[in-house]
């Protein structure tokens, strides 16, 4: 398979020549790929479920439902956790054993 290197401005340009119903599909398909997403994190956030190691979010994904947030005027999602969680003053540390541990219980 091979591979074009393209800038989103080179994209863009091509979008533009597009005929309006590929437009149209072209919306559809970059529509459908971001309601999947947004399925996803919804079943994990109601089901309380964590997200699966094999199959976590991506950045992409993450980004993706932030903006859908955005749009929606709702906030971030956010962690909840049982117990407080301390914040070193430098952040870069790495984070003790217990709390480490927790993550995988």
């Amino acid at each position: 398979m091979y591979q074009l290197q393209l800038n989103f401005e080179q994209i863009l340009r091509l979008v533009k020549q597009l005929p309006i119903e590929d437009k149209l599909r072209l919306r559809q398909e970059i529509e459908k790929d971001t309601q999947q997403i947004i399925n996803k994190w919804e079943y994990l956030k109601k089901n309380h479920q964590e997200l699966d190691p094999l199959n976590p979010l991506s950045n992409e994904e993450i980004d993706i439902i932030c903006e859908y947030l955005k749009q929606q005027n709702k906030p971030r999602p956010t962690i909840e956790t049982k117990t407080k969680i301390n914040v070193p003053d430098n952040f870069n540390e790495p984070l003790p054993d217990e709390i480490l541990n927790s993550f995988y219980q």
